[in-house]
């Protein structure tokens, strides 16, 4: 239970072990028992444009929506949508009827558009026959209770799929229609208090990354010499756009002629080995997760211990490290082995700065998943310093970024403490495990204060909407 909030007095069971008991002045009820199901028809996103009538595919309930819709991604021409797309009214719940994981499948999202708008296919709708508030509907479809019911009525391996028969013996717990709007209102102010909060800590740890990609710049371009934190005595035009002039004595390099590109294949993981596949690298960090189980990519290089690792696929996701011992990794690596020219620390660092990302980023071919070559790669040049240099920078800047890596670490943690908070705030305050109608009504006091009688009364009247009948929705559009 949330700390700080009390149970209510009285409490039954609701015979359904996601929900556990319930209010006793609250119903228990199936989906099927609140509204009719149907599915959603639709083309394809080719038909999509600027201008139009918004319409929601079941993609968007994945990417763009989490309990609510409030506005559409994209939108489609209006004769278009109404020959081949299917009507949705404001208050209708959203299902998507697939999905490839089982955790995700009949991710769900109230529509909250209130002029004409559209679903396309695999989109389940929810129409509902009885009096609820759109809002508390729109958080009770997608709580964890919820979630977890959809988990057991998921069909299928590589694609799962959820239908209409199985949606409509989903148990939700149903307040009295005034509680509804309260916990909806009371959810809406928490959970946007908790946003805001998260979006602050993801806003420190994007500054934090650019303060360290800075001082990475300076290091490894020689903006400033490590040793005296003051620029070098003389300065060269390097000949490279994005590198600008260097120090004097630096050497400007193609990088195949100061490592060895290791291109020999494997057909088969050899046991004992760790296992290096692109997910199991942190972008922009080159953390790893070693992986020894078996594998199911068909091509494997063997990397030994300080050859460096380059994610040719999505190289703008900096998934690049310095191993640490042997192992293999997946095909989509280039495998960097140093000569005794350069320091594999520091063509870590180097090749993991934004300036050369960028710079082979710009490189990629493939539009869905694009990738650099060798070719490319071995022919970029770099700026070079003499080997001690290259180690003296390598320490600075382990010993420079290592505070910040630490900030960012409990930063990210703090992120996921809020965002398990948010979640089951939301599922305790919808299964009635904690009484929030106090907190509630303090709230609207507190609105009433602040904007006065009147903007109250709308904020309370835009809140408290709730889906009528089919006909009486129709005469209200």
């Amino acid at each position: 239970m949330i700390f700080g909030f009390k149970p209510y007095p009285s409490c039954k069971p609701s015979g359904v072990e996601w929900l556990g008991d319930v209010p006793e002045h609250w119903e228990v009820r199936r989906l099927g028992q609140v509204g009719r199901f149907f599915k959603g028809s639709g083309g394809t996103k080719a038909d999509e444009s600027r201008k139009g009538v918004p319409c929601i595919r079941y993609g968007d309930l994945y990417t763009q929506h989490q309990f609510f819709i409030t506005e559409s991604r994209s939108c489609v021409a209006v004769d278009l949508a109404a020959s081949e797309y299917t009507p949705i009214k404001y208050g209708d719940v959203l299902f998507a009827a697939s999905g490839e994981t089982m955790e995700d499948i009949g991710k769900s999202a109230v529509n909250l558009i209130s002029t004409l708008a559209y679903c396309g296919s695999d989109v389940i709708v929810l129409r509902s026959f009885i009096e609820i508030n759109a809002r508390y509907i729109g958080y009770a479809a997608d709580c964890p209770a919820s979630v977890q019911q959809k988990n057991l009525m998921g069909r299928g391996f590589t694609v799962i799929h959820i239908y209409p028969s199985k949606l409509k013996y989903l148990v939700i717990s149903v307040p009295p229609l005034s509680e509804q709007a309260a916990i909806a209102d009371f959810l809406d102010h928490k959970t946007a208090l908790i946003d805001r909060l998260i979006e602050k800590k993801k806003k420190l740890i994007m500054l934090l990354e650019e303060y360290k990609q800075a001082i990475i710049h300076q290091a490894v371009t020689g903006r400033i010499d490590v040793q005296t934190g003051q620029p070098y005595p003389a300065y060269k035009p390097s000949g490279v756009e994005w590198l600008g002039d260097v120090p004097e004595h630096w050497q400007i390099m193609r990088l195949k002629l100061i490592v060895h590109q290791i291109s020999k294949q494997d057909e088969k993981l050899q046991e004992g080995l760790p296992y290096v596949a692109l997910e199991n690298v942190e972008s922009w960090t080159g953390r790893v997760t070693l992986n020894y189980t078996e594998t199911i990519e068909s091509k494997l290089k063997l990397f030994e211990k300080g050859d460096i690792l380059f994610a040719k696929l999505r190289p703008y996701l900096a998934k690049v490290m310095r191993s640490k011992s042997r192992g293999q990794c997946v095909g989509e690596f280039l495998v960097l082995r140093t000569t005794d020219r350069l320091s594999p620390h520091f063509l870590e660092i180097l090749l993991r700065s934004k300036p050369v990302i960028d710079w082979i980023n710009s490189s990629t071919f493939g539009s869905k998943m694009p990738r650099t070559d060798w070719h490319f790669v071995g022919n970029t040049r770099l700026a070079v310093p003499s080997l001690p240099k290259q180690i003296s920078i390598a320490r600075f800047l382990d010993n420079a970024i290592a505070d910040l890596y630490k900030i960012a670490d409990r930063t990210k943690k703090q992120i996921e403490l809020l965002q398990e908070y948010r979640t089951r705030l939301i599922a305790d305050v919808v299964t009635g495990k904690i009484d929030v109608r106090e907190a509630a009504a303090e709230l609207q006091q507190m609105n009433s204060a602040a904007c006065g009688d009147e903007a109250s009364s709308t904020l309370s009247e835009q809140h408290s909407l709730h889906i009528r009948s089919d006909h009486e929705h129709e005469e209200t559009l």
